[in-house]
């Protein structure tokens, strides 16, 4: 590469480097684990990137061993920075080496561990590819744009989390300008961490790079078409900075010995090149077209989850609790999944033995990312109360999921556990018993003939004890016969308040969010089963469905199965089927024709009550399933 020589002059000698390490550090503390990352894990032929080792304390270790970096890569530059918080009055010192490299080959790169005195990093991978020659544009123009799917991308299913890879390549500097975002129909598309930019090489030219990573979920199979992403700006016209006037004319004003004295002579010629206009430039990306299949048809599981990883961890697993009757336990279960977002997690069933009573509470989701990947994480807690003294079984918890890199079902397995439940604290009755203080008189509770015997007063006699349980249960009648009525008391005036709102909302002003009622959506519904279209029949019920949970809408329609089958009996179990049916035939491979009329029979009695004037809210995350409104707006 033509700049080779400039970057082997710029190399700093170990020596040096130890030197200029060791003169740097003024005080030293104690030191943690070295940890070691790098800004990217995938770079081009040309590009460099930046190792960073960070250590908690401030050094006194010495500095990075890196002659075991010389076989791979050119070291470019190393930095070192020092960091000290206080916080709450506690310190915390932290330094970092930042080292630049250049890969000198391409192919995967395996950086060994970097060792500073007595500690190490762990290794890390690299890859280094060819640069793509199908991009509108390329290297040696002034400007152009590169859209690339990310690694193991070459057999995609739907609702797989899909690398996505924009970069800007300008070697002028910019003045300003904008980058559209992809946009796919039948896909929805979410931005991984913020913009990452760097320098690279391309045929002999410098380039600055500005990279965004984005997640892409296909929502249907088939062909997905994404158009060309587009760069619309201003790029510096002349990159020598000279502005308006000749090369004569500036050389001869800047040697006038006057403003010599006067001025500085780079400042001044900066003056001028800030009255200099922008050159408007335009680059766009080739257009790219993605094969997406449908679900396989052997798949076993009752939901459809590809990732790259998943995983159970249930709070039992480490330290089983003592179960006891009538006292509750909590069990959380959570599932991490690599490659998905936490709304794409559905809740999963958790069997309940005989014997036991749950109260299973709100699902809790949430999507990470490290820059590259999309990490979803689901939590589900449930209550559970013994209800008599036995040994209860949990079932087994299994959890089929799609390995999108093997391209196999995997099950995530949570074992079956056998647990004892001793007897209530004290000898108090289980919740399955009835105490006899709170048995009528003249329904006496049965006795057995060696209680009769301990019996001492006569019929009908009544101990103080006895008189003082009654006097306490009476008293707790009347507490909870309060209580009840101020509770109703409550939700009477929160209901009036809420109508009154939505009726004060009816006609929203322009401008504003439309308020949509159950009616409306219930009409949907019906319009688009009784037209036999599924796209639109899953809209409404997905409008629907966040109109009736406003505090916890599901956002796909799996969800919305699982919460009629839980909430509703009969009437829920058929529509939860039906609504499966439904995503059958949106996403399984030969889904064939859908028939709406019974879908519409099974829901025209409604999801359940719902404030009249709740508006539809907006998810943090993109739906699972297509919406028309989507994908107008991708």
């Amino acid at each position: 590469m033509t700049d080779m020589p400039h970057r082997q002059s710029s190399l700093v000698r170990p020596g040096a480097l130890a030197l200029l390490l060791v003169l740097s550090i003024g005080h030293a503390a104690s030191a943690g684990d070295l940890r070691a990352r790098l800004d990217r894990a995938q770079v081009y032929e040309g590009d460099n990137l930046t190792l960073t080792i960070e250590a908690d304390g401030l050094n006194r270790r010495g500095q990075p061993e890196l002659g075991a970096l010389a076989a791979d890569f050119d070291v470019l530059r190393t930095s070192l920075s020092s960091e000290t918080r206080i916080i709450n009055g506690q310190r915390s010192d932290a330094t970092q080496w930042h080292i630049l490299l250049a890969p000198k080959h391409t192919g995967e790169i395996q950086i060994p561990p970097i060792r500073i005195g007595e500690d190490h990093t762990e290794a890390l991978t690299l890859r280094v590819d060819k640069v793509p020659q199908d991009a509108r544009g390329g290297p040696g123009d002034d400007l152009y744009v590169e859209v690339e799917p990310g690694t193991g991308t070459d057999k995609i299913v739907v609702q797989q989390q899909v690398p996505l890879v924009v970069r800007l390549y300008s070697a002028l500097p910019l003045v300003g300008g904008g980058l559209s975002e992809p946009r796919a129909d039948g896909a929805t598309l979410e931005r991984l961490g913020e913009d990452t930019q760097y320098k690279t090489t391309r045929n002999g030219r410098e380039y600055q790079v500005i990279e965004r990573r984005y997640s892409l979920s296909p929502e249907r199979s088939g062909e997905l078409h994404i158009p060309p992403v587009v760069f619309e700006g201003e790029v510096q016209a002349d990159p020598s900075g000279r502005g308006p006037f000749d090369d004569t004319d500036l050389d001869r004003l800047f040697q006038d010995p006057l403003l010599e004295r006067m001025f500085d002579g780079g400042l001044l010629r900066r003056g001028f090149s800030m009255f200099e206009r922008g050159k408007t430039v335009r680059a766009q990306s080739q257009a790219l077209t993605l094969s997406v299949a449908a679900s396989p048809k052997g798949f076993g599981g009752e939901h459809w989850l590809p990732a790259q990883a998943l995983s159970i961890a249930d709070s039992w697993s480490a330290g089983p609790p003592s179960l006891r009757v009538g006292e509750p336990v909590t069990r959380e279960l959570t599932l991490t999944a690599r490659g998905l977002s936490g709304t794409q997690i559905p809740r999963i069933e958790i069997p309940v033995p005989t014997g036991v009573r749950a109260y299973p509470e709100k699902t809790e989701s949430e999507s990470r990312t490290d820059g590259a990947t999309l990490y979803g994480i689901s939590r589900q807690r449930i209550t559970l109360i013994p209800t008599a003294r036995s040994e209860v079984v949990f079932p087994e918890i299994r959890v089929p999921w799609w390995d999108t890199g093997a391209q196999q079902e995997r099950v995530a397995v949570v074992p079956a556990m056998t647990l004892p439940v001793e007897a209530a604290a004290g000898g108090a009755p289980s919740p399955q018993e009835t105490p006899a203080s709170s048995v009528a008189p003249t329904a006496p509770a049965p006795t057995t003939t060696a209680q009769s015997q301990e019996v001492s007063p006569g019929p009908g006699a009544r101990t103080p004890a006895s008189a003082g349980s009654a006097f306490g249960v009476e008293w707790q009648r009347w507490l909870a016969l309060a209580a009840a009525g101020l509770l109703l008391a409550v939700a009477a005036g929160w209901l009036w308040w809420r109508r009154a709102r939505g009726r004060a909302h009816a006609d929203p002003a322009p401008g504003r969010t439309p308020v949509l009622r159950t009616s409306e959506l219930r009409q949907r519904l019906q319009q688009a089963c009784r037209a036999d279209d599924p796209t639109a029949a899953a809209e409404a019920l997905l409008d629907w469905a966040r109109v009736a949970w406003p505090d916890d809408a599901p956002t796909n329609l799996g969800a919305i199965a699982t919460r009629l089958g839980s909430s509703l009996e009969s009437a829920g179990g058929q529509a939860s089927t039906q609504i499966h049916a439904l995503e059958q035939a949106l996403y399984a491979p030969g889904g064939g024709d859908w028939q709406g009329e019974t879908l519409w029979q099974a829901m025209k009695e409604g999801l359940g009550r719902a404030p009249e004037g709740d508006k539809i809210a907006s998810p943090d995350l993109a739906p699972l399933y297509p919406t028309r409104s989507a994908a107008s707006k991708a």
